[in-house]
């Protein structure tokens, strides 16, 4: 347990144990991977179009006792009450409960600690007045307009993963250099596009827009991947490059904030992620994989699309409801944290702040932490800046 030693500056005896506890978490990180045990073959999307019957994907069973040992461990060098070392133990916090959530697959619990990592489409926001839930029934019902108007539909020549890869290349190169990802066309991808640190994976037999080539640059690589490479460049703090579930409603706050300053959202992206979070509480109210699957089937006319959206709701969880993984239910509360957090550092005339967002992955709520890390310089200015960052006149004046 942290003690009630207030500390205002890091002493180099300090920082010492605390990057001891860095390199705990962050090896702990590591071996607690969130979303790839939790992956399907893309063989449970062909035997369910045979029989429609609830899918039986096989998981990969983490073992996580070293990694559990290791956070334990590190807590015994976190003692202090510096924003730095309440950070530390949050992430510590996060950590575990990612082990209790890869160790209850496909049980009641699953939904529990998926709770307690991502909330729930009924968790009241900072207004303490609104949900999640609440915005996107608000959203879905004007996106819906414009969907049966069909004003606002444009009819887009579809590419092929080896065209996209295509298009990607040379944005890729010229905003990473040498860092760049690769980009890789699986056969055995159930998503259309998966991005890590190092790659871009794409799936051969589906097809893309030209707004899924923006939509990758801008959510994918300029945000997701950016961050990990600014992370993993840091010198004192490693944590910084594990994209652990403590940094997920930020990140992906960020990726869609970046989407729409880059022109690249649109009505039915926009819905896709408002359907989302009306699909976690239906599964929440007992919904099963069927269900939702023709809930989603209604809304795309799209077999292949209806079976990805509802299959990232139930990866984890219960076919037959009830237990849902409720990562997906943060882009809009992201969102609106990363907005709001913008707009305060432009009205207070306290841009450079922005900018720590892209150190690494981290959590708005953790800015505390790192304006104390940079302050006595311990942050690397981050390399990989989104173009909207980069200038902000544009941003100013949104």
């Amino acid at each position: 347990m942290a003690s009630n030693k207030i500390i205002k500056h890091l002493s180099d005896k300090e920082l010492e144990k605390l990057k001891l506890a860095d390199k705990l978490l962050h090896d702990a990180s590591e071996a607690l991977p969130l979303l790839g045990p939790l992956s399907w073959d893309k063989s449970v999307y062909l035997e369910f179009t045979k029989n429609q019957n609830l899918p039986k994907p096989k998981y990969k069973r983490l073992n996580t006792k070293k990694a559990d040992e290791m956070i334990i461990e590190a807590r015994r060098h976190i003692n202090g009450d510096s924003p730095v070392h309440k950070w530390l133990n949050i992430i510590a916090d996060k950590l575990e409960t990612t082990s209790k959530l890869q160790n209850s697959l496909e049980t009641p619990d699953f939904y529990k600690y998926s709770s307690e990592l991502f909330g729930e489409p009924t968790s009241l926001l900072r207004d303490k007045k609104s949900c999640a839930l609440d915005l996107a029934k608000h959203l879905d019902q004007i996106l819906n307009k414009y969907k049966m108007d069909g004003e606002y539909d444009i009819a887009e020549e579809l590419l092929s993963a080896e065209q996209l890869k295509r298009r990607l290349q040379k944005p890729l190169i010229g905003f990473f250099g040498d860092d760049r990802p690769n980009i890789t066309i699986k056969e055995n991808l159930s998503a259309r596009a998966t991005a890590g640190t190092r790659n871009i994976s794409l799936r051969k037999d589906a097809k893309y827009t030209y707004m899924d080539v923006r939509q990758l640059l801008h959510h994918e690589a300029y945000i997701h991947i950016a961050t990990s490479l600014n992370g993993k460049s840091q010198e004192h703090f490693k944590i910084l490059g594990s994209g652990h579930a403590g940094t997920t409603k930020t990140q992906e706050g960020l990726a869609v904030m970046a989407e729409m300053m880059a022109n690249a959202m649109e009505p039915k992206r926009m819905n896709r992620l408002s359907d989302r979070v009306i699909a976690i509480q239906m599964v929440i109210d007992g919904a099963d994989f069927i269900q939702l699957y023709r809930f989603y089937l209604e809304r795309s006319q799209n077999k292949l699309e209806a079976f990805e959206n509802t299959r990232r709701i139930f990866r984890g969880g219960v076919m037959t409801g009830g237990a849902p993984f409720t990562k997906d239910g943060v882009y809009l509360e992201g969102l609106i944290r990363v907005d709001n957090y913008i707009r305060s550092s432009i009205s207070t005339h306290d841009p450079k702040y922005i900018k720590l967002l892209f150190s690494g992955k981290i959590n708005i709520f953790d800015m505390d932490a790192l304006i104390m890390l940079d302050e006595q310089g311990l942050l690397t200015e981050p390399k990989y800046l989104p173009p909207w960052i980069k200038d902000m006149r544009h941003l100013i004046c949104e």
